[in-house]
């Protein structure tokens, strides 16, 4: 209904309406007195009737008021001052003879119960919270020891100089199988994440060996090894192996400045995918925990650069060129980042951690003394990082303690390639498609 404009309605007890006694007259601004409001806050003459388009002098009546710069300067906000964290909890574990040489694994963590494992000289010492350190009941007189594994149900693998392999195993306190490589001194060795029979050992002869320990024929007695494949994978000898989340890829780092990705879903017959060009040794291999795709490498002295690559398609990402010789890189398991220990030219700094993708300093453990962290090791829960040192030191430093809780999900830009991300089944939005 419409009602008239000039209809009156008078006031009832009823109505529900009160009265509001007389009201004011309100106090009306003219057209021009509002323009002359506007035009002092603005600083212009209202009566100039003309634009002046040459260029202002300082003095000039168009400019902006002093009342109105602080006005804008209280508005513009200001960047944020980022700070690095320098008070990362370092506990520190006295060892002797770790050797200080770069191709070396002198550290090694189980995931299953925590027992560390240190390889000093000839010899390992195997620690605990709880027990402290303890000497295992290894063969005499044995070659240096080169790389140390373990095994997801906590048998330690021991490489040599010599090529000889031992495993030791926790539970049973006791030695549980041997092998003699025949290619070379071993380098490097990796467990096969599924089961606990599978070891990859790379060797000084750029190879990389897959044997496979047969199940325990009788009570203590030692498993037997058998050869399942050889990949011949370098020119020089292997510093480092790394088997991809989703255990679809193998990367394999080499002294000849090369990666070679391989693809291992069918373990038996592992295919070459493609190859990755540094400027000097990559021992430091890192696939992202929380989306299996993203591999991270870094090179030695002559390089001390990371690349990032995706390996379902080859793709370089990204590189970023950090000051010192890269010796390990740990991904977090709890929020977007990675931490990269360092050897030489780095006189100050024995390990910082970065944002990805964007890279930004945001922690570092400050070095105490002139030397370089030789391996690197992150705890069961990914909060703790163990590095040991060309001091003779292993350090326990609380990383990411604080994100231990958090969960991590992948979203748009990771890949920093929309394409990219459209593979991995990551949409805009950051949610997973699959």
């Amino acid at each position: 209904m419409v009602v008239p404009k000039d209809r009156f309605f008078p006031s009832s007890p009823g109505s529900g309406c009160k009265h509001l006694g007389r009201i004011k007259k309100a106090k009306v601004t003219t057209n021009r007195d509002y323009q002359v409001s506007i035009a002092s806050a603005l600083g212009m003459n209202l009566d100039q009737k003309f634009l002046d388009f040459s260029s202002p002098s300082s003095s000039s009546e168009w400019a902006i008021t002093p009342a109105i710069k602080n006005r804008l300067r209280q508005q513009v906000p200001r960047p944020r001052l980022s700070s690095v964290n320098t008070d990362i909890i370092v506990k520190k574990l006295q060892f002797h003879n770790i050797i200080d040489d770069f191709y070396n694994t002198a550290i090694a963590l189980s995931t299953l119960s925590e027992h560390l494992a240190v390889a000093t000289g000839n010899e390992v010492t195997i620690w605990t919270e709880r027990e402290g350190g303890i000497l295992p009941a290894l063969p005499p007189g044995g070659a240096l020891i080169s790389c140390l594994g373990f095994s997801p149900d906590n048998v330690l693998a021991i490489g040599r100089k010599d090529g000889s392999i031992t495993l030791y195993s926790i539970a049973k306190q006791s030695i549980v199988g041997i092998y003699n490589h025949s290619h070379g001194s071993v380098c490097s060795v990796l467990w096969y994440p599924r089961g606990n029979n599978d070891l990859f050992i790379g060797d000084t002869q750029g190879s990389v060996t897959h044997i496979s320990f047969q199940p325990e024929q009788q009570h203590g007695a030692v498993r037997i090894a058998l050869i399942k494949s050889v990949l011949r994978c370098h020119k020089e000898q292997i510093c480092g192996l790394a088997v991809s989340p989703d255990l679809r890829d193998l990367a394999v780092g080499g002294n000849d400045n090369m990666v070679t990705v391989w693809d291992i879903s069918d373990l038996p017959a592992p295919v070459l995918k493609f190859q990755i060009h540094h400027n000097a040794a990559v021992k430091a291999l890192a696939f992202c925990p929380w989306t299996p795709g993203l591999l991270a490498t870094g090179g030695g002295a002559h390089d001390r650069t990371i690349r990032f690559w995706h390996t379902r398609s080859g793709a370089l990402l990204q590189t970023f060129t950090l000051q010192g010789q890269i010796t390990s890189i740990v991904w977090s398991h709890h929020c977007r980042q990675l931490c990269v220990t360092f050897g030489f030219n780095t006189a100050d700094t024995l390990l910082s951690v970065y944002s990805y993708p964007k890279m930004n300093l945001l922690a570092k453990i400050p070095s105490e003394y002139p030397g370089r962290v030789i391996s690197a090791c992150a705890s069961r829960e990914g909060d703790q990082v163990y590095l040991g040192t060309s001091d003779g030191f292993v350090r326990l430093c609380d990383v990411w303690t604080s994100k231990k809780h958090l969960t991590v999900i992948p979203q748009a830009g990771i890949y920093r390639s929309d394409i990219i991300d459209m593979m991995e089944g990551i949409d805009k939005g950051g949610l997973m498609i699959r």
